[in-house]
């Protein structure tokens, strides 16, 4: 367990206080990963981290493969403290709702439960929804599947599975939006163990104590819950917060307490969140407004009295945004609000698109805006005023040689200043210095606002995505 103050960000920033270390836990701090290291400035360590880890993600062995929960024997143990009940783990499909072939363990009427989506459901018996903290298991060897209680055997039955959907997630404390229900725990859970073997109840019982996870035979991942989300078997299946989690004193140091509503989902790439846990220790201030999974900490807006506007989802680690129809306008907005910021993103337009950033937004399409549009006679990196772009516009000044043509473009901005003094970057070479001072304006941007992104035009740019990735922030004020 680890002693001292850290903090874990991911859309969200939690502070934990950690308890003094519990018996039988080993209390060594770990080291950083050999991907990380601390460079100049965060922009070079971000950067730095960010391909080191892709590529140590290329080599051989560095992505182990979790059971298959159709297929493979498995068991899955934790300890949980509920009184509504809840996911305890899942596999389902990243987004929406409950699928065929889904499998997931779960609290419902107070009672421990396994269910595989269009298959059925095994109930057990005892009452686990009191408040009090109980151990819990599944255990699957071939269809046989068994639920313990506290050690105990409280139900035997069997399920005919399938093999699990390549697409589907591993998920902890969520299953789906529509199943079970609940679905989102409201409560807590501490070591979640997942093994890739049928263990007997006298295993499972070990695995209530403290226990060497890299000693114990057939351990495929185990979330202490210890202050993060790491997977403490050393197979990298680290997870990432989606919503609000806190850390609390658990059952076995300490536990992640969930509000009904969050969750922690395992992917190949939640990996990357540990970039920004260490970004944030080296260089307070620093934050990710993408997951690179999700569009947490964000909404959709159309222009009022629209039907229609733009589809925003996440698709091969980016968010896309394209029009609904031809020419439709859709914001994306940052749910926060900033003053001062040093932005830094990766943007790709597939054609013709007529997008843009927004700052210190007051309404729809308002505050200043940064240019994305790359068609003939467009401007990318330029500076506007949303609602007066005929009246305040200065352009990026040779965004065309410094533009990617169907590749990824490295975008900065630096807003400052009330009003503004905006600067833009493009693949690092500078495009404009706009300044706001002595610019009339009837209802100009106020002093902080959310950040939007924008997908626009006319119907020449309809089926066009804008893909972001890589967004993060700086807190200048």
């Amino acid at each position: 367990m680890t002693h001292g103050l850290r903090a874990f960000l991911l859309v969200i920033t939690v502070t934990l206080l950690l308890s003094p270390a519990t018996p039988g836990l080993a209390a060594a701090k770990d080291a950083d990963p050999p991907w990380y290291a601390k460079r100049g400035t965060w922009v070079e360590t971000f950067e730095a981290a960010r391909d080191a880890f892709a590529e140590a993600m290329k080599q051989p062995g560095a992505k182990k493969s979790l059971p298959d929960f159709g297929r493979d024997d498995v068991t899955v143990t934790a300890w949980v403290r509920t009184e509504k009940g809840g996911t305890v783990l899942a596999k389902a499909p990243a987004d929406g709702k409950w699928a065929p072939q889904g499998k997931a363990l779960f609290v419902r009427g107070g009672r421990l439960a396994y269910d595989v989506g269009w298959v059925g459901t095994l109930a057990g018996k005892t009452n686990v929804a009191d408040g009090a903290w109980h151990h819990v298991a599944l255990v699957k060897k071939g269809k046989t599947l068994r639920l313990l209680v506290d050690g105990k055997v409280d139900k035997e039955g069997s399920l005919g599975a399938g093999p699990d959907v390549p697409e589907h997630v591993l998920k902890i404390g969520y299953t789906s939006e529509n199943y079970p229900r609940p679905s989102g725990l409201a409560g807590s859970l501490d070591h979640v163990c997942l093994f890739g073997r049928a263990l007997s109840p006298e295993e499972v019982r070990a695995t209530a104590k403290a226990f060497d996870p890299k000693a114990m035979k057939g351990l495929a991942a185990c979330w202490p819950m210890d202050g993060d989300p790491a997977d403490s078997s050393g197979a990298g299946h680290d997870g990432f917060a989606r919503g609000e989690v806190a850390w609390s004193e658990g059952k076995v140091g300490r536990a992640i307490r969930l509000d009904g509503g969050s969750q922690l989902v395992v992917s190949p790439e939640a990996g990357f969140a540990k970039i920004w846990t260490l970004m944030k220790r080296d260089f307070p201030g620093v934050e990710p407004l993408f997951d690179g999974q999700s569009l947490a900490g964000w909404r959709s807006r159309n222009r009022a009295g629209h039907a229609s506007g733009a589809a925003w989802e996440v698709a091969d680690g980016a968010i896309t945004g394209v029009q609904e129809l031809p020419g439709g306008v859709g914001m994306l907005i940052t749910r926060e609000v900033y003053a001062d910021v040093d932005l830094r993103l990766q943007i790709r337009c597939d054609g013709p698109l007529d997008a843009g950033i927004h700052f210190r937004m007051a309404g729809f399409e308002s505050g200043w805006e940064v240019t994305l549009d790359p068609r003939d006679g467009g401007d990318v990196a330029g500076v506007a005023c949303g609602g007066f772009f005929d009246r305040v516009h200065k352009r990026g000044a040779g965004w065309k040689d410094a533009w990617k043509i169907d590749d990824w473009n490295d975008l900065r901005v630096t807003v400052q200043g009330d009003p503004p003094t905006i600067r833009t970057w493009l693949n690092g070479k500078a495009m404009t210095t706009f300044t706001a001072e002595g610019v009339e304006l009837d209802d100009p941007p106020p002093a902080r606002g959310p950040i939007a992104l924008k997908v626009a035009g006319p119907e020449p740019c309809f089926n066009h995505r804008l893909r972001v990735r890589h967004v993060r922030v700086r807190r200048l004020k």
